[in-house]
C-alpha cells in the first residue's frame, strides 16, 4: 500500500481521539489498508499500531464500539475473540 497525503488519510483514519499528530500510521497510510478483507493486509496494518502511543486507547475504544477493520494493534477477528473470551471469563 503507498503512503497518500496525511489530509486524505485524516478523515479516514480510525483513530477515535482528537489528536492532530498527523505522523501517526494510520494518519499517513492508504486507509484502505485499515480495512482490508485481505489478512495479510490487515497484519501489516495491526503491525503499524505498535509503535502508535494511542494504540491501547484505540483498541479500547474499538472494542467498546464495535469497529470493523484493524484498530489498536488488533483486526476484527481478534478483536472478537478477545471480546468472547472476556465474555467467558466474566460469566465463569
Amino acid at each position: 500500500m503507498a503512503a497518500i497525503t496525511p489530509g486524505a488519510a485524516r478523515a479516514a483514519s480510525p483513530l477515535p481521539l482528537n489528536v492532530d499528530d498527523l505522523t501517526l500510521p494510520c494518519r499517513t497510510t492508504d486507509p484502505d489498508l485499515w480495512n482490508s478483507p485481505i489478512h495479510a493486509e490487515q497484519l501489516v496494518a495491526a503491525d503499524l499500531c505498535h509503535d502508535c502511543p494511542y494504540m491501547l486507547a484505540c483498541r479500547a475504544w474499538a472494542r467498546a464500539t464495535g469497529q470493523a477493520g484493524v484498530c489498536g494493534g488488533e483486526t476484527q477477528a481478534e478483536r472478537r475473540r478477545a471480546l468472547r473470551a472476556s465474555a467467558a471469563g466474566a460469566a465463569a
